[in-house]
C-alpha cells in the first residue's frame, strides 16, 4: 500500500469518527439530515455527554493534524482535509466556547419540538412505523427537559425569553397538529396520546422553572466577545478578515447601495425621499388569503427565467412546494424561510415558508405583517430562497460525493450565493420594474447593516434596542420584524454577516475566474462549476476553480493562462 493510500483509508476512518460524533451528539439534526440511525432518541445533553462529544471532536482534530499529511492525499480528498479541519474546529469552539447548552435555555424545548417535527418532514416510511419513532422521543421529552436544568448557568435574559416563545409554540404542535398524527398511528394511539399530554405538562413546568426561577437572576450577555468571533470567523469561515475589515467593506456597500438607491428613487418620483416612497410602497400587497398563491407564482416565474436563460443547471428530480410556517418557527421567521430537502436523503422537495398574518392580532400588527410580504419584495424573496438561490445551490449539493460535503452548510456560502443570485438576476432581466429593484438594493442595505450589527453586537457593545433601532430607522423594517431579527443575530454571531461578505466573496471569485478563462467559459460554466465543490466555504472553493483547469462542455481540457 503507498503512502497515498495509506492517508486516505486514514482519512476515510476519521471521516467517519466525526460525522458519528457529530450525529450522536445531535440526533436531531441528524435526522433533519436524512441519517436516520438515532431516530429514536433525543440524545444526551447532560454535562458528562457533552464533555465526553468534546473529547471526542478534539481526538479527531488531533489525528487530523498529526496523522494525515494532506499532501499525500488526492486532490479531492486534500480539499475534504480543509472542510473537515473547520467542521470539527467549528463544533468545538461551539461546545467548549459558545456553551449554548449553558447560556441558552431554548435549545432544549427547540430540541424536543424538532425532534418530533423532523421525523414527520424527513422520515418517509410506514405511519406507524413514524409513529414508533415519534413514540420513542416524545417518552423522553420529560427527563431531557429536567435534566437540562442541571446545565444552565448565567442564561442570557434574551435567549430565556425566547425560549418561553418555543414553549407557546410547542403548545399549538401538541395540541393542534398531534391529534392528526395520533389518528394513523393505530395501535399505538392512545401510547402517543399520554405521551403528548406528559410533553406538554414537562413543557408547561420549563416554562413555569424559566419564569419564575431562572427569568429573575438572568445576567448572561448575549456577545461571544472578540476572541470568539475571530475564531469563528478563522475556522468555521476560513476567513482572514479582522471584524474591522467587514465593517469597512460594509461601509462601502452602504455607500454604493445608497447612491444607487437615491438614483432610482429620483426615477420613481423625484418629490420624495426614497424612504417615503418605500413606506407608500409596502401598502401594495396580497391580501392575507392570498399570500401562499402570490410566492407561487413568484417561484414558477423564477424557475422559468433560469431555465429559459440556461443560467445553472438544476438537480434532477428537484421541487418546491410553498406553504405556511409552521407556528413554533414563526418567532424568528418574520417573512419567508426555506426548509430545504435533507442532504444524505433521496428526495429533492423541499418546502418555502410563508409566515401568514396573525389572525388575532390587532389591526395595526396585521398591517405591519402585510407591509413584509410587499408585492415588490416577493419576487427577490423567490430568487433568494429558490431559483436559483438557496433551492438550486441545496439541492445541487446533495450530489456530493464526500459525507463532509454533504453534512457541511457554510453560511457564508449559503447565504453569500443567494444575496449573489439577486443582483445576477438583476443583471440578466428577470426584472426591470425599478419598484422591484428598489426593494432589492433596500434589503442590501438592510444585508450591509447586518454586517455591522453581528460585529457590533458580538464585539463592540451594541446593545439589542441599539440593533434594532438601526434595522427600523437604517434599513427601513418594520420594528416587530427587526425584533424577531436581532433575536435571531443574538443567537447566531457570524450568521448575519455571512450575506455581504460571502456576495463579495462570489463577485471576486467570478471576477477572476473570467479573466482567468477568457471567452472559453460562461457564466453557466462558472455557476456550475461554483456550486458542483458543495457549500463549503468560499475561500477553500476559489483556491481550486483558480488553480485547475477545467473541462469544457464537450469534456476538453481548458488550460488557463498563467
Amino acid at each position: 500500500m503507498t503512502r497515498h493510500d495509506e492517508a486516505g483509508r486514514r482519512f476515510v476512518q476519521l471521516t467517519d469518527e466525526i460525522l458519528r460524533t457529530l450525529w450522536s451528539m445531535n440526533p436531531v439534526e441528524a435526522t433533519i439530515l436524512g441519517v436516520h440511525d438515532y431516530d429514536g432518541t433525543l440524545g444526551d445533553m447532560s454535562a458528562s455527554a457533552i464533555e465526553s462529544h468534546a473529547t471526542a471532536l478534539r481526538n479527531c482534530l488531533a489525528a487530523l493534524q498529526s496523522e494525515i499529511e494532506p499532501t499525500q492525499l488526492d486532490a479531492d480528498d486534500e480539499l475534504n482535509y480543509q472542510v473537515a479541519l473547520s467542521l470539527v474546529s467549528s463544533n468545538l469552539i461551539m461546545l467548549e466556547m459558545q456553551r449554548p447548552w449553558m447560556r441558552n435555555p431554548s435549545v432544549y424545548p427547540s430540541m424536543c419540538i424538532w425532534g418530533c417535527f423532523s421525523l414527520l418532514a424527513r422520515r418517509n416510511g410506514e405511519p406507524q412505523e413514524q409513529a414508533r419513532f415519534m413514540l420513542s422521543r416524545m417518552r423522553e421529552v420529560p427527563e431531557f427537559l429536567a435534566a437540562s436544568k442541571a446545565n444552565i448557568e448565567s442564561p442570557v435574559p434574551l435567549f430565556n425569553d425566547y425560549a418561553l416563545e418555543v414553549i407557546r409554540g410547542a403548545r399549538w404542535f401538541f395540541e393542534s397538529a398531534f391529534a392528526e398524527i395520533a389518528a394513523g398511528a393505530g395501535t399505538l394511539e392512545g401510547e402517543l396520546l399520554r405521551a403528548r399530554d406528559q410533553a406538554l405538562a414537562a413543557f408547561e413546568e420549563y416554562g413555569r422553572w424559566l419564569s419564575e426561577d431562572v427569568a429573575p437572576g438572568g445576567e448572561g450577555d448575549f456577545a461571544v466577545g472578540d476572541h470568539i468571533y475571530r475564531r469563528l470567523l478563522s475556522e468555521e469561515h476560513r476567513l482572514t478578515y479582522s471584524p474591522n475589515d467587514m465593517v469597512e467593506m460594509a461601509e462601502d456597500v452602504l455607500r454604493e447601495t445608497e447612491a444607487e438607491i437615491s438614483d432610482l428613487a429620483a426615477r420613481i418620483d423625484p418629490s420624495v425621499s426614497w424612504q417615503d416612497i418605500i413606506s407608500r410602497l409596502k401598502d401594495d400587497h396580497p391580501e392575507p388569503d392570498r399570500l401562499i398563491q402570490a410566492y407561487r407564482e413568484a417561484f414558477e416565474s423564477a424557475k422559468a427565467f433560469v431555465i429559459e436563460r440556461d443560467l445553472v443547471s438544476l438537480a434532477e428530480g428537484e421541487s418546491l412546494d410553498v406553504s405556511e410556517t409552521p407556528p413554533f418557527e414563526r418567532a424568528i421567521v418574520p417573512y419567508a424561510g426555506y426548509f430545504p430537502p435533507a442532504p444524505f436523503g433521496e428526495s429533492r422537495a423541499a418546502s418555502l415558508w410563508v409566515t401568514p398574518v396573525a389572525e388575532n392580532a390587532a389591526e395595526s400588527q396585521r398591517q405591519a405583517q402585510l407591509h413584509g410580504h410587499c408585492t415588490y419584495s416577493i419576487p427577490v424573496i423567490a430568487i433568494h430562497e429558490g431559483y436559483p438561490g438557496h433551492h438550486v445551490q441545496l439541492t445541487r449539493a446533495m450530489d456530493s460525493e464526500h459525507p463532509l460535503r454533504k453534512q457541511v452548510m457554510n453560511n457564508s456560502f449559503l447565504e453569500g450565493w443567494a444575496l449573489y443570485c439577486e443582483q445576477m438576476m438583476y443583471e440578466q432581466g428577470f426584472y426591470t420594474d425599478p419598484r422591484v429593484r428598489l426593494f432589492q438594493v433596500k434589503d442590501m442595505l438592510w444585508r450591509a447593516w447586518r454586517v455591522i450589527i453581528d460585529v457590533g453586537m458580538h464585539t463592540a457593545g451594541m446593545t439589542f434596542d441599539e440593533a434594532v433601532r438601526l434595522l427600523v430607522d437604517k434599513a427601513r423594517l418594520e420594528e416587530e420584524n427587526a425584533v424577531v431579527e436581532v433575536k435571531r443575530y443574538a443567537m447566531s454571531p457570524t450568521q448575519p454577516m455571512s450575506y455581504v461578505i460571502g456576495k463579495l466573496l462570489i463577485l471576486d471569485l467570478r471576477r477572476r475566474y473570467k479573466e482567468n478563462m477568457g471567452p472559453a467559459c460562461d457564466l453557466k460554466d462558472f455557476h456550475d462549476r461554483l456550486l458542483s465543490y458543495g457549500t463549503i466555504p468560499p475561500t477553500l472553493i476559489a483556491s481550486r476553480m483558480i488553480s485547475e483547469p477545467i473541462p469544457d462542455r464537450a469534456g476538453i481540457c481548458l488550460r488557463r493562462s498563467a
